[in-house]
């Protein structure tokens, strides 16, 4: 029907009588909406809909223009022509006194106004000329128009979007935010709501201009609208920097005390990312994670618990500040289960820093002097108090047995304990206990099997609420978690570690390399890598390169990469060789290894490894892959574009496919697999 009658509708545009007119546009609107490619009869003829002087007619005809711009972008310069024309009626609507029939709480026809700024932002968008001619009419309109209601407020919020969206000067975009600076002032909260969701849209553009906001959205965290308290808390956290850190975390700090239990995973999470950019210092560092710990401690990742323990093991200066203040968080309380590995993995590395070295008196707390047995009496209430989940108490038993080799003469005591444990009713304790007991008998070993941890590098943490429907922003540099892949080692032999602990930081147990989930105890079923177990056994091993296991995944979860095939075939299909596609050209090697992302199962991470043959440099390298048109790409740079000799680098990316989204990750990664010959065919190595 819209296609016979498309030529219909276009002749009634033209029509004498302006009701037959506007019901000729609201027709032609609706036939575009149906058959978009129809939008081309009407170009030519909906361009007399300016000369209009029915404010309805023109109303209807500016809403077909913006609809034929939505469907073909192409069509925008032809328009672009008219923002004169948009520019002159607008401000004579600004400027002319109210008349009866349009007059709306005393503006003209803001029905009008609002219509010819939304296109004014279609035309303006990229271009900068169509921009300058519109800037003083949009500085007009903002202000000269009466906020006080909202039929004001409306055209305000569209004139601030039209500001934000075209390429306007800095002065106007100042403007735009003072306007929505004022929305955050009113007392409706659907304008406040509407402000904070603009303001956090209008951050990446004007940055500068919202900071001059910071303390009005700060006190609309207090806000008793959980809606605007959330976005409240989200623009905060996109106005962190290096200069307002100290005040914005504080403030942060202080709504995670009150704040309901569905706002504590996300404002832990951001704090710690804001912490871990930001600190001006790793003892204000330690200090605001710590907080976090205490207030928030069950709510918490784990890649937070991990980049604490990193941050302590590489801060020498603060070893015994933080064992300290840990050791007296432990004490008051031991309810925050986070809290706790943190305070027994830091007091078992660290015991013998805690016993000799007193800690000053600060503006906080008075000097503390610890002794031996304090420590003892404050790790065996921890182990036998009944806050302590499982997993703590195998922590709390491990820093026992640390604190035999940092401090001798607690052996006796910790031997006590251990054989109190010996037939606990837990198969873990049980096993710990009698394992643990059995190394006194072997002094050397046991002292070098509980030596120091070395220094970790902490990892990027995943950002909370990530939904599995996100897609891969093309304009925004590519985050790859690096830490989702094993770190490129020369020359260094494969781990035989299990791939399941990855390239965690205590990744082996203590007899062996058995994780607590392979004894069948569910010991470390938290999810809790980085201190599943404190024992380690990198002191011994610190002689030896070491290298962390692959994170590829094998057949058993589909092996995109690291098995160019699904097990044995797929559909009759004979299995293809097993490891990782690997290609080789004058003396470089390139391998693929692939992780679908844990955060979104759309998303594939996927990191090539370089490794140089040759006992010359390699220069310039440059690897460029290809993907079909219903996936999107994004590519970190490589860690570097020169290789050594015999030595290797890396460079991670990441492909999205947001039109298949598949709830069998089996499936996905066979979806993903039709299609890597077209990938792999693709990409090139061009090097000096």
């Amino acid at each position: 029907m819209a296609r016979d009658l498309c030529s219909e509708v276009e002749r009634l545009l033209g029509d004498a009588h302006a009701y037959v007119r506007k019901k000729a546009a609201l027709c032609g609107i609706r036939v575009i909406r149906k058959v978009p490619e129809l939008h081309e009869n009407f170009v030519q003829k909906v361009k007399a809909v300016l000369n209009e002087r029915t404010h309805a007619v023109l109303l209807t005809g500016l809403t077909l223009i913006n609809e034929i711009c939505l469907v073909n972008e192409e069509t925008i310069p032809q328009f672009r022509k008219m923002v004169p024309t948009l520019v002159r009626q607008l401000k004579g609507l600004t400027s002319a006194s109210s008349a009866g029939e349009h007059d709306v709480g005393g503006i003209s026809d803001p029905f009008l106004q609002v219509r010819i700024l939304r296109l004014l932002r279609v035309l303006g968008r990229n271009d900068p000329e169509a921009s300058e001619a519109m800037g003083d009419v949009l500085a007009q309109v903002a202000t000269n128009t009466d906020g006080s209601k909202n039929v004001g407020n409306s055209i305000l919020y569209e004139c601030v979007l039209t500001i934000m969206d075209i390429e306007s000067e800095p002065g106007l975009r100042v403007l735009a935010v003072n306007i929505l600076g004022r929305f955050l002032a009113n007392k409706d909260n659907n304008i406040r709501y509407v402000a904070l969701n603009t303001l956090l849209k209008t951050v990446s553009k004007d940055i500068n201009a919202v900071q001059r906001h910071r303390k009005t959205v700060v006190d609309c965290l207090r806000d008793h609208d959980i809606s605007i308290r959330r976005r409240a808390l989200e623009l905060s956290f996109a106005l962190i920097n290096e200069g307002n850190v100290r005040v914005m975390i504080r403030e942060l700090l202080a709504f995670l005390e009150k704040s309901d239990k569905e706002f504590k995973p996300v404002i832990t999470t951001e704090i710690c990312i804001a912490a871990d950019s930001f600190a001006p210092n790793k003892r204000w560092h330690f200090d605001t994670i710590h907080r976090v710990l205490r207030l928030g401690g069950n709510f918490v990742k784990d890649d937070i618990l991990y980049n604490f323990a990193a941050l302590i093991s590489s801060s020498p200066e603060i070893h015994g500040y933080s064992a300290h203040k840990l050791y007296a968080s432990l004490r008051e309380d031991v309810s925050q289960e986070y809290l706790v590995y943190a305070g027994l993995w830091t007091i078992g590395e660290f015991g013998d820093i805690l016993i000799n070295e007193a800690l000053p008196a600060d503006e906080d707390s008075p000097a503390l002097k610890v002794t031996e047995t304090e420590v003892l009496d404050l790790l065996e209430s921890v182990l036998n108090s009944p806050f302590t989940s499982a997993p703590g108490r195998e922590y709390a038993i491990t820093a026992l047995m640390k604190m035999t080799s940092r401090v001798p003469s607690s052996t006796e005591r910790v031997q006590r304990v251990l054989k109190g444990l010996s037939d606990n009713i837990s198969v873990e304790l049980q096993q710990r206990a009698v394992e643990d007991l059995r190394l006194f008998d072997f002094a050397s070993t046991k002292n070098a099997l509980f030596e120091r941890m070395p220094a970790a590098e902490s990892r990027a943490i995943k950002r909370a609420g990530t939904g599995a429907t996100e897609e891969v922003d093309d304009s925004a540099p590519a985050q790859v978690p690096a830490q989702s892949f094993a770190q490129p080692n020369a020359g260094a032999p494969s781990s035989s570690a299990p791939a399941s602990r990855g390239n965690d930081l205590l990744d082996l147990d203590l007899m062996g390399d058995v994780t607590p989930s392979a004894r069948g105890t569910g010991g470390g079923g938290s999810g809790l890598d980085m201190l599943s177990d404190l024992l380690g056994l990198s002191s011994v091993s610190s002689s030896a390169p070491s290298s962390a296991p692959s994170h590829s995944l094998g057949a058993g979860a589909g092996g995109l990469l690291g098995d160019l095939g699904l097990g044995g075939g797929f559909g009759g299909a004979p299995a293809a060789p097993a490891g990782p596609p690997t290609l080789e050209k004058n003396g470089v090697r390139v391998t693929f290894e692939s992780q679908i992302d844990p955060t979104n199962p759309t998303i594939l991470n996927v990191r090539a490894l370089f490794t140089n043959q040759l006992p010359s440099q390699v220069n310039e390298l440059n690897l460029q892959v290809a993907v079909p048109k219903t996936q999107k790409i994004q590519m970190q740079p490589p860690a570097s574009t020169t290789i050594g000799p015999f030595n290797n680098t890396q460079q991670l990316f990441r492909i999205s496919n947001p039109s298949r989204v598949r709830n069998n990750s089996t499936s996905l990664l066979w979806l993903f697999f039709e299609n890597w010959f077209l990938i792999f065919s693709s990409f090139f190595l061009s090097f000096l």
